[in-house]
């Protein structure tokens, strides 16, 4: 399947009696998406993991994830078309948003000695490192999805040595084509993601 990213210049999705279309009304100010998943706290503990203080590093992301902007894939045809959801957006970069709930959800964990921002002042002994590989709206010609993907790394500070890496991946299905139906699954999905890298990182 052939991968076209580029503006969609006829399809738009029917959403109750309105639409969310890839097309961008200049004259409508966007409206803003406060994602906030539910953090589960993982029942695992770590002996050995208390001691850790980590800093969370802002994710790495491609440049259409790198943005405010909802990603939409289209694979109902044999052009594989990527875009982004007109007149909607995140309450903030994507990036910072993911490293702000990483933060939140280790920290209610309750397995290490301190969490905190890459930029927060204070001593670490160990870093994680993220890149946020999808974070989509799927559309298939049967179905449709939400899809995160998030590849974690812990790090120590100093020597830079890899303790830790493994790749989370969460799907969540799509009821209808509507704005709230792609915003529960795609909030769905990211809360499972965060909680398999809770229970994950040692």
């Amino acid at each position: 399947m052939i991968l076209v990213t580029r503006l969609f210049s006829c399809l738009s999705l029917i959403v109750l009696s309105s639409c969310v279309s890839l097309l961008p009304d200049p004259g409508t100010a966007p409206m803003r998406i406060w994602l906030e998943p539910a953090l589960i706290t993982s029942p695992l503990r770590d002996p050995t993991s208390s001691q850790k203080i980590i800093a969370v590093m802002q994710p790495t992301a491609t440049n259409m994830l790198d943005s405010e902007r909802l990603r939409i894939r289209d694979l109902t045809g044999t052009i594989a078309l990527v875009d982004h959801i007109a007149g909607v957006e995140w309450q903030d970069h994507l990036p910072i948003m993911v490293q702000r709930h990483l933060v939140q959800a280790l920290t209610r964990s309750k397995k290490f000695k301190a969490i905190g921002l890459e930029e927060d002042s204070f001593k670490r002994n160990f870093v994680l490192e993220t890149d946020i590989q999808t974070f989509d709206v799927v559309i298939l010609p049967d179905k449709m999805y939400a899809e995160i993907t998030l590849s974690a790394k812990l790090l120590e500070n100093q020597g830079r040595d890899v303790i830790w890496q493994k790749a989370f991946i969460s799907k969540a299905p799509i009821a209808n084509h509507s704005l709230q139906a792609f915003i529960m699954s795609l909030t769905k999905a990211y809360e499972t993601v965060l909680y398999q890298i809770t229970q994950d990182v040692n």
